[in-house]
């Protein structure tokens, strides 16, 4: 498994290698070198997430006891005081929340799964029923939390609203592979980082934390 980590890693150099700046962290957020990050990331303990732009690659070191989180992938950007109006617009017309200057935003954003011919639960309803991290959100100051999902799939929940003009979706979640929840947060200045796929919520308060510590 340690091999397919240095194999992933090696793909994710070669291509920033050719069209990307390349930037290594250590789990304290300093630089190191390539050899480095390599040698820590063999250990079982030790796994890494890549914070994508659209010209640098952060990969950073992370701490990891858990066989299948051996790296996440965060794409992160900056949405434009336009486009951001428009959200806020369409967020408050179908919630009736109000959304001011200073709030963080969290979209939870929701694909209809029929397709996938599981014998489960959707994906929604696992991240709209923990209301341990609903609560956290609903509590706390300037930090709006939507559960949002795509044009035309239905699910019946007072708390999530459809993006029934395709806004949001047309914004953030529409290119690239198919998945079927994803989430963005989006900070007061326009930055934001966007999970696409299966997601741990404890990450969203650890993004959240760390923004706040140093703003």
């Amino acid at each position: 498994m340690r091999v397919l980590i240095i194999l992933l890693f090696l793909s994710y150099s070669f291509y920033a290698q050719n069209n990307k700046k390349e930037i290594l962290f250590d789990v304290n957020n300093d630089t190191i070198s390539k050899d480095y990050f390599l040698k820590k990331v063999k250990r079982q303990d030790i796994g890494y997430s890549i914070f994508e732009s659209d010209s640098i690659l952060n990969l950073k070191l992370v701490k990891s006891n858990k066989i299948d989180e051996l790296f996440e992938h965060y794409k992160i950007g900056k949405v434009d005081k336009i486009d951001k109006i428009k959200l806020i617009n369409e967020l408050e017309n179908m919630s009736k929340i109000k959304i001011n200057s200073l709030d963080i935003i969290i979209i939870n954003f929701f694909k209809d799964e029929k397709d996938r011919n599981l014998n489960q639960k959707p994906s929604i309803d696992f991240y709209t029923s923990n209301n341990y991290f609903n609560n956290y959100f609903k509590k706390s100051k300037n930090i709006k939390q939507f559960f949002i999902t795509e044009q035309n799939y239905i699910y019946n929940s007072k708390n999530t609203f459809s993006d029934s003009n395709k806004i949001i979706e047309n914004l953030f979640f529409d290119n690239g592979k198919k998945s079927y929840c994803d989430y963005i947060i989006i900070y007061p200045n326009g930055d934001y980082i966007l999970k696409k796929g299966e997601y741990r919520r404890e990450m969203i308060i650890k993004f959240i934390k760390n923004y706040q510590k140093n703003n």
